[in-house]
């Protein structure tokens, strides 16, 4: 059997605040809640106690899934984009204006760089954060790359 892509998971700090973000900044749709507890999934992630609950969210046919450790909670990465292991989504949009505005007033969330045309001129982007810090990237499209 070919392998299939399932999911991408992402630890967070606070499910509820990261899955209303995901849900209502990015555009994701919210689906499947989950709570786990029990040795089949501790032994799993190899980590004895471990309790979880998480959340599945998808857009365009990739999956999220957000984990909040309630039991055997681990520390925060430091996140940079030069970080090793350190993530980044990103999301097109047909507007990227139009996303940078309705952020800016917004006032909740944290841009973190402005509009930027790449070298080549076929995509423009700008970076927010998530809750917990996690490089958020919105593209807008100039041309077929």
């Amino acid at each position: 059997m070919t392998p299939r892509f399932w999911h991408v998971g992402l630890t967070v700090t606070d499910l509820d605040k990261s899955a209303n973000f995901y849900r209502d900044i990015v555009g994701m749709e919210e689906g499947a809640r989950a709570h786990s507890a029990n040795a089949q999934f501790a032994a799993l992630v190899n980590l004895p106690g471990a309790q979880l609950k998480s959340v599945f969210l998808t857009l365009d046919g990739i999956t999220l899934q957000l984990l909040q450790y309630l039991t055997q909670r681990g520390n925060a990465l430091e996140l940079a984009h030069n970080n090793i292991g350190s993530p980044h989504l990103s999301f097109f949009v047909p507007d990227i204006a139009a996303k940078y505005q309705s952020l800016t007033s917004n006032g909740e969330v944290r841009i973190t760089s402005s509009i930027i045309t790449n070298a080549s001129g076929t995509i423009r982007s700008f970076y927010i954060a998530d809750p917990d810090g996690v490089p958020i990237e919105f593209v807008e499209s100039l041309s077929a790359a």
